[in-house]
C-alpha cells in the first residue's frame, strides 16, 4: 500500500514538473553594456498574474524557471532607464526561451538658466576706479579732507567749473 501511494505521488510530481519551461536572457542598454541588479518580472498574459520576479546578476543575466507553458510579458525595471515591457514571450515544455532585453535610456529634460550682469571692461586703460559724488567726498572722515580739496581743485582745473554744493562730481583716483 505504501508502495502504491509513493508511486502515485511520484507520478503526480513528475507530471507537474514536466509541463514547465523557463525564460532566460540578458539585460543590456542600447550600447550593449550589461545591466546588473535589474528587477525582472514575468507576468502571465492569460491571467495577468505575476508568476516570477528575479534580479539580474553581475553579468546582466537572469533566468525565471518552472513557468507553466504559455505566453508571458517580461518587464524590466532599473534605475536610469524607463520601465520596459517585452510582451508575447512564449514558453514551451522543457525549453528555456532565450531573450535579450535592450533598454533605452530615458529622456531627461533639464533646463539650466543662467543670469548675470556683464560689467564693461576698459581695455584701453589698466587703471581701476569708481565714480564718487561730491557728497560722498564731503562725508569722508577728517583724515581725508585733503582728498576732498584735491577733488574740488581737480574738478575746477579740468572742467573750469565754479564750486557748487549740490552738483555731483565724478572723480577718478588711481593708487599705484
Amino acid at each position: 500500500m505504501l508502495l502504491l501511494l509513493s508511486l502515485f505521488l511520484s507520478s503526480f510530481v513528475f507530471a507537474q514538473g514536466g509541463a514547465t519551461g523557463a525564460i532566460g536572457g540578458v539585460v543590456q542598454d542600447i550600447s550593449g553594456a550589461v545591466i546588473a541588479n535589474a528587477k525582472v518580472t514575468v507576468t502571465s498574459d492569460a491571467t495577468r498574474e505575476i508568476i516570477r520576479q528575479v534580479t539580474t546578476d553581475s553579468s546582466g543575466s537572469f533566468i525565471a524557471t518552472l513557468l507553466p507553458v504559455g505566453t508571458y510579458t517580461v518587464e524590466v525595471v532599473t534605475t536610469g532607464f524607463p520601465d520596459t515591457q517585452f510582451p508575447g514571450v512564449v514558453v514551451r515544455i522543457t525549453e528555456t526561451t532565450r531573450m535579450t532585453a535592450v533598454l533605452k535610456t530615458s529622456v531627461v529634460k533639464q533646463v539650466v538658466e543662467v543670469q548675470s550682469q556683464v560689467e564693461q571692461v576698459n581695455t584701453s586703460d589698466a587703471t581701476t576706479g569708481q565714480s564718487l559724488g561730491a557728497q560722498t567726498i564731503t562725508d569722508l572722515p577728517p583724515g581725508y579732507a585733503k582728498l576732498s580739496a584735491v577733488a574740488d581743485a581737480l574738478r575746477r582745473r579740468l572742467f573750469g567749473l565754479e564750486r557748487r554744493r549740490a552738483t555731483p562730481v565724478a572723480a577718478r583716483f588711481t593708487c599705484t
